[in-house]
């Protein structure tokens, strides 16, 4: 079967695209000095005593405002001699969903001690921080404590918009969500998308260029350190492209290569059934090889990458019988909980009708609510 593709922005770029420029500054490093009012913090770092503010903490050491000049630098515990004291208090969830409150008050053998006291101080292991933040900052930012107190979920929820007014109207719109949960042994992944489009000539009624719908739950179990088994079903509708109703559940065993922080890769195999039922050329199923990817990794300033692939090949009549999905997203935090997100999309199966192609490819600016 031929191929074609076609490309879609979803938004109107050049005004997101200003707005980024504008607006991306709170997605960098604070590199105000240390506020005078605030009484200073110490660290002794290779037998020197550094002072200023201790801003933020996580396994790998502790972030630092000195007062020698601008901007922030980060000290691992490696290079902490014992001595740490903090001014602020703290909220550190660590281990199994303890908690925490106190002052930081010194390193023991890759021990933090905090406490508000020397007769309160409790000892935790700085491998099993999950997260910390100063309490102050808890208190005042409803987003901080919504992402604390639910710190196993993460959810974002992304519109798109398109208004062109000329020779051929145009309108569209792009809406996905995806919700993820991970607590140890489980991990939950939903994500559902959904595009609507139409166009209309000059004194010609309105057609329907995009109506398509995807939807998908994925539950995944860990039977080793880095072994999983997994089920995903998923459901798909393309109405241009002649598709009524795609379902094509997987099932398997998964490899985590890294699971570490901010960053995931890992690889499932297992198989998949594909069952199609199209407008016009009747139904259509398959069982075949599943091989898929997933990655994703959060930078220090909160932009973050993901990536998706999704492959069954049937084991009857395998040049026909296939389907490919894989996307790419990038989002870039302007404000919190907002963020921009470009989303691009390959869509790769085998359509029976030779004037819609086997080959689809989508790229979608949209704004996204994350927590």
């Amino acid at each position: 079967m031929r191929r074609n593709a076609a490309s879609h922005i979803s938004i109107i770029a050049p005004l997101l695209l200003a707005s980024l420029l504008v607006l991306a500054s709170p997605v960098h490093s604070d590199t105000s000095t240390v506020d005078k009012d605030v009484p200073l913090d110490a660290v002794m770092v290779r037998g020197q005593t550094l002072h200023g503010q201790i801003i933020g903490l996580d396994s790998r050491g502790i972030r630092f405002k000195t007062v020698y000049g601008e901007g922030e630098i980060k000290i691992p515990y490696d290079d902490i001699e014992g001595a740490i004291s903090s001014r602020a208090t703290f909220r550190i969830v660590y281990g199994d969903d303890k908690v925490v409150v106190g002052r930081l008050l010194g390193l023991d053998k890759k021990r933090l001690l905090v406490g508000e006291t020397q007769s309160s101080i409790i000892q935790i292991p700085v491998q099993g921080i999950g997260m910390a933040l100063l309490e102050d900052t808890y208190q005042k930012s409803f987003w901080k404590r919504l992402k604390t107190n639910y710190r196993h979920w993460r959810a974002d929820f992304d519109i798109g918009l398109k208004y062109e007014e000329s020779t051929i109207d145009k309108k569209k719109i792009e809406l996905g969500l995806n919700v993820a949960r991970r607590k140890r042994p489980t991990r939950f992944v939903f994500d559902f998308r959904y595009a609507y489009e139409v166009e209309q000539l000059a004194d010609q009624p309105e057609i329907t260029t995009k109506d398509e719908f995807t939807g998908i739950l994925l539950g995944e179990y860990d039977i080793a350190k880095r072994f999983y088994i997994f089920v995903q079903p998923a459901a798909e509708r393309d109405l241009p492209r002649l598709i009524k109703l795609r379902t094509y559940p997987t099932a398997g065993i998964g490899y985590r290569l890294v699971e570490k922080g901010r960053a995931l890769i890992q690889f499932p195999v297992g198989l998949g059934y594909v069952s199609e039922d199209f407008t016009v050329f009747g139904t259509n199923s398959y069982t075949g090889l599943y091989l898929g990817a997933e990655g994703s990794y959060t930078f220090n300033n909160g932009m973050r990458m993901m990536l998706g692939l999704l492959w069954i090949k049937g084991f009857s009549d395998p040049d026909e019988n296939r389907l490919f999905r894989g996307f790419f997203e990038f989002a870039v935090p302007i404000v919190e909980p907002i963020a921009i997100k470009l989303r691009i999309t390959e869509t790769n199966d085998d359509n029976p009708a030779p004037e819609v192609g086997d080959n689809k490819l989508t790229a979608t600016l949209a704004v996204s609510l994350q927590f």
